[in-house]
């Protein structure tokens, strides 16, 4: 039984070739995607307040801005590009602002720093090497770094499935069937004309599970396979957080494995990762917390009754607010005040226990102060400031009036859970290939062997502790990645998806009209891929003719 669905080492009765063959047609497939994705790079191009550019969202730019400003700059903090002639083009709704090492506020991209660190490597050497700058030589640098940074990700997330394959199909139909779907039929391929953190951490995801069910079907023992297995999905996670739990199940099947190399040869380079993360998040920010973290009022101070709210409304604060505020924070002096300005709070807050929140700020010279006004009229809290997404003109804001409707949320849970899945941003409705992976989920977590049920849970888990986490998120987080051709925070999943979906694929391999109809899937998710071939950055087509765009 396990033989049958986790591959098998002796010949079966039907069609088998031989590696070198097998090969031979995966290269081919492999080959055409890649020269199909180096084919998009140099096509890439958009107009961002009037200027051509070969950036094709605020995501992507978020990451090319730090890379610059850090390749050229030595600084995390965006300020010189911002403030350049042609800063407009390279500005993001992406960033936040925070009070940096210098005591004083600066722009920041809101992506963790580690990855962006990581690609600025590249584009150091290339600089080095050609003398081109992303300043100067946009287009050329951002063509070739594009082709370092997305296309040998990918190259090695279809090295890996094809390895994988061998190990997971029985029939070569299967094989095949999962290096097409690879190659051609998920929006892996699609978001690889711009700089994301997805398609690394589906690279990495892959070569994890590759290595996993190596030594989880005992076919080496060698401590390189445990290490392979901690370095990629600590990287993985890195780039998408919710791979945290592909992690620990990864650490969990080692352990059970060996635990003396889980423990000399997994753990060591989840540690390394660990801590460059960390550490380039208290590089770039000065604390241990991504920025995404920042989006809450700080700590309480004190709660002051008696305030005049309609003094604050017009701008104003009196002589005993300014000397009860003095006496909560020490770096505030009288002379102070002198400038300050108070902005309506346009954080989303239940109402239920807000009555209105006001902001204090400053100038440039501490940071500002959070008065909130309780619903239940107990008094006005006074909070540290600490909401790096809530800053003047700032995207997020909800007084925004241009805020794209999508990104205002989903309100209700359950309408955002069926879109997640088989609605407009369905996993199910854009990539059908999928429902080929929950009857194989199934197979698996019904088998005999042990083995193939501990997996097939593995999968399972992970799939709905994620899916679960983005839909039990707050309303303003539940806007299905933006703008944005598919649900991109489910695509480091995909690994995960195609080894789910051998069983099926064997079990249909037999029958000409079940194969028919697996081909009919695959054709539509290879058509919902290439839609949006100039650029991912757009809604899928199923919300675009639902007239919801």
């Amino acid at each position: 039984m396990e033989n049958a669905q986790l591959g098998t080492d002796s010949a079966d009765q039907h069609l088998q070739l031989d590696s070198k063959t097998r090969w031979a047609i995966f290269w081919l497939l492999i080959i055409c995607s890649l020269a199909v994705v180096c084919a998009r790079i140099w096509q890439v191009e958009a107009v961002s307040h009037g200027k051509s550019v070969p950036f094709l969202s605020a995501n992507d730019r978020s990451r090319w801005a730090t890379i610059r400003s850090l390749g050229d700059d030595n600084t995390y903090a965006l300020d010189l590009i911002l403030a350049e002639e042609d800063g407009r083009s390279w500005d993001t709704i992406d960033k936040v602002m925070h009070w940096g090492r210098d005591f004083k506020p600066h722009f920041y991209s809101s992506k963790p720093p580690f990855l962006t660190t990581v690609l600025t490597y590249p584009y150091i050497a290339l600089k080095a090497v050609t003398g081109w700058t992303l300043k100067n030589d946009t287009f050329d640098v951002v063509r070739w770094m594009l082709v370092i940074c997305q296309v040998i990700p990918l190259f090695f997330f279809f090295w890996s499935v094809g390895r994988t394959s061998e190990l997971v199909a029985e029939s070569e139909w299967s094989r095949m069937y999962l290096m097409g779907v690879a190659a051609f039929g998920t929006f892996v391929t699609t978001f690889a004309v711009s700089l994301n953190n997805h398609l690394p951490a589906v690279a990495c995801t892959s070569v994890a599970l590759y290595a996993l069910i190596v030594i989880w079907k005992r076919r080496s023992d060698s401590a390189g396979w445990y290490f392979l297995v901690g370095l990629m999905a600590a990287v993985a996670a890195a780039c998408d957080l919710p791979a945290l739990s592909f992690l620990v199940v990864a650490l969990t099947m080692c352990m059970l494995r060996s635990v003396s190399r889980t423990l000399f040869a997994f753990v060591p380079p989840v540690a390394l990762i660990m801590v460059s993360f960390f550490m380039t998040n208290m590089t770039a920010h000065n604390t241990w917390q991504p920025a995404y973290a920042h989006r809450s009022d700080g700590a309480m101070l004190t709660i002051m009754k008696g305030v005049d709210m309609n003094q604050l409304a017009r701008g104003e604060i009196s002589p005993a607010l300014q000397e009860s505020l003095v006496a909560v924070r020490d770096d505030l002096k009288p002379a102070l005040f002198d400038d300050v300005k108070i902005l309506k709070g346009g954080w989303p807050v239940d109402e239920t226990e807000v009555a209105s929140r006001w902001i204090v700020y400053f100038g440039e010279k501490v940071e500002p102060l959070v008065l909130v006004e309780r619903a239940d009229g107990f008094g006005v809290a006074v909070h540290q400031w600490n909401n790096w997404y809530e800053y003047p003109g700032s995207y997020w804001l909800s007084q925004n009036q241009t805020r794209s409707k999508i990104d205002q949320g989903e309100e209700d849970p359950v309408r955002y859970l069926f879109n997640l899945t088989i609605g407009h941003h369905g996993v199910f409705s854009l990539t059908p290939v999928w429902f080929l992976s929950i009857f194989g989920i199934f197979a698996l977590c019904v088998s005999p062997t042990h083995r193939l049920r501990i997996l097939g849970w593995a999968i399972l888990a992970i799939t709905v502790v994620v899916v679960a986490f983005y839909v039990t998120r707050p309303m303003h987080d539940r806007n299905y990645g933006g703008f944005c051709c598919g649900p991109r925070w489910l695509f480091w999943l995909i690994p995960l998806w195609l080894v789910a979906m051998a069983p099926a694929l064997d079990a249909i391999s037999e029958s000409r009209p079940m194969r028919f109809v697996a081909l009919i899937l695959l054709v539509i998710s290879i058509a919902a891929s290439f839609y949006a071939w100039s650029n991912p950055w757009v809604h899928p087509w199923i919300y675009q003719l639902s007239g919801a765009a």
